[in-house]
Parts: structure tokens; C-alpha cells; sequence
């Protein structure tokens, strides 16, 4: 729970009214995600107040409807290996080409034109999925969240994506893996064997609060791999979930009082620290106390 009093239906529609203007600036005569997500902290930052929990965690108003957005529009990042085509090929695509450069490179020093096509022909599958997977544009979309959101120690909780894809060519053999650190359990994985143009999954996982603290899971890394396993292409989600595991609380017993009993006030006065080493109450002086424990201007007396 991050918000007390959250946007009206007529904040929706200036937002709608607002990213149709960003779009027509933008010269374009539809609105995309990406307009909405950019707009939105600014029109709804001065219409939503948040919670007494978001306040204890410091957390403004632009971070949790930053975090909103986030978790409902978020698209894979693509790391470094676009850059760099070699680490796009696994071991099995990297031995597919060095042995097929080695055969055309014997080929071409023997005069065999024939043994250069067998070269040629190794090597050909993996630069051929190597461009496919990297031209292989993944419309994803990933709606992450966390059941219950804080939970006392040792208590389980559940853990929910949905993921889906909206592309022209099928994305292949995906491979999905969860960051979760290790106070909640083990990071899931999962597997997209069957992935058209158009899908949505459903992933549920268990979690384990074992540890108090605040923790974040996530971002969702997204593996797309080749049917022969020659190329592989990593994507990585921005948006994540946090979860707090707070102290276990336990129920006292009830005290029962010694004396009187009922809460009128009219009970009979208790009789405490009579017995022990430290007394609430005056008494007369016993064989063996301390002194330094007598009360001198009460027990003091005149006379023989």
C-alpha cells in the first residue's frame, strides 16, 4: 500500500488529452506507451497522497508513481552484445564458425573449390541466426508484484509476472530468469518453448520472508535463444518490486494481578517487595538486613 487517495477518472483523461498533445508535438498521429509513461508523473504527481508507509520509507510521490509506470510499462533492455556479434554465438555457433574458417581457409590454399562451400556452408547457420535474433525486434511488456507486499518473519509470500509479446516474427526459445536475492528463497526460472507472434504468460513463485529488512526483486532477464542453439541474446526489465519483512510479533500473556481483583480501583492495596532483596514498602527492621538499607528517619526512635 503506497497511496492513500489515488487519481480520479478525470485524471485519466487529462492524462489521455495530455499524451495526445506530446504526440501530435512529436509529429505523430497516434499516442504510444511511451508518451503515457512520460507524461505521467506530471500529471498525476498533485493528485495522489501517499501512505503513511511510503512516508516512513521516504518515498515521494514522483517515486511511487515512477515505480507504478514502471512495473506496468517496461520493456527489455538490450546489453552490450549488439556491439560486439561474437558474444552473440554460444560455444556451439563459435565452433561452427572456427572450423568452418579453418575449412576455407584450407580450401583456399589447396585450390579445393568444393571443400570452401562445405566452409562456407558451416559457417552460414550461425551468422544466419545471428542476424535474426539480433534484427528480432521483442515487443514485451512485464507486469511484475508481490503478495503481500510486507509480511511479518518467516512468513511465505507469492510472487506474480505477466509477461506477454505483441511482435510480427515468433520470439523463438525464451529463457526467463528472476533476480531475487537470497533472504527470499531461490531465483526462478522459467522456460517459453512456444512462443508466437502474439502470447502472455502467467508465472507464479514462492517466497520466504527469512530475514527482516527491505528487499527488491527483480529486474526480469530475458534469454532468446535459437532452435539449434547456436545464438543467444540477453534482455533485461527495469522494473522490479520491493517487499519488507518486519519483526514477528508476539502476543503477551495476561498478567494477573495478586490482591483484589476487578479494575474499579477499589482492590485491595498489593503487597510488593516484601520478600526479596529490593522492598517498595517500609517494614521493620529483620535479623541480618543491611544498614545501609535502613530507613533511618522512619525506625529511628527517642528514648531507652
Amino acid at each position: 500500500m503506497t497511496c492513500d487517495s489515488g487519481a480520479s477518472p478525470r485524471a485519466t483523461l487529462q492524462l489521455l488529452r495530455a499524451s495526445r498533445a506530446f504526440a501530435a508535438m512529436s509529429g505523430r498521429d497516434y499516442v504510444t506507451p511511451d508518451d503515457v509513461a512520460a507524461l505521467g508523473v506530471s500529471v498525476l504527481a498533485h493528485r495522489v497522497l501517499p501512505s503513511t508507509d511510503a512516508q516512513l520509507a521516504r518515498r515521494t510521490v514522483t517515486d511511487v508513481i515512477a515505480q507504478a509506470i514502471q512495473s506496468v510499462h517496461s520493456r527489455p533492455e538490450i546489453d552490450g552484445t549488439m556491439s560486439r556479434p561474437w558474444r552473440l554465438l554460444t560455444t556451439r555457433g563459435r565452433f561452427f564458425v572456427l572450423i568452418g574458417l579453418i575449412v576455407v581457409l584450407l580450401a583456399m590454399a589447396s585450390g579445393q573449390r568444393d571443400v570452401m562451400r562445405l566452409g562456407l556452408f558451416l559457417m552460414a547457420p550461425p551468422v544466419i541466426a545471428a542476424i535474426l535474433v539480433s534484427r528480432a525486434r521483442l515487443r514485451m511488456s512485464c507486469e511484475r508484484s508481490i503478495e503481500p507486499a510486507q509480511v511479518p518473519l518467516g512468513s511465505p509470500m507469492k510472487g506474480q509476472i505477466i509477461i506477454g509479446q505483441d511482435g510480427i516474427l515468433p520470439a523463438g526459445i525464451l529463457m526467463l530468469e528472476d533476480l531475487v536475492p537470497h533472504e527470499l528463497g531461490t531465483q526462478p526460472r522459467f522456460l517459453v518453448d512456444r512462443a508466437d507472434q502474439t502470447w502472455r504468460r502467467v508465472v507464479e513463485y514462492p517466497l520466504l520472508g527469512r530475514v527482516r529488512g527491505r528487499f527488491s526483486t527483480g529486474p526480469l532477464t530475458v534469454r532468446t535463444v535459437d532452435p539449434f542453439g547456436l545464438v543467444q541474446l540477453d534482455r533485461q526489465f527495469v522494473a522490479t518490486s520491493e517487499v519488507m519483512v518486519t519483526p514477528r510479533i508476539v502476543p503477551l500473556p495476561t498478567i494477573r494481578t495478586i490482591g483484589g481483583g476487578g479494575g474499579t480501583g477499589e482492590a485491595r492495596p498489593h503487597r510488593v517487595g516484601v520478600i526479596g532483596q529490593d522492598d517498595a514498602l517500609v517494614r521493620e527492621y529483620r535479623q541480618g538486613d543491611d544498614v545501609r538499607r535502613i530507613h533511618w528517619r522512619s525506625t529511628a526512635r527517642w528514648g531507652i
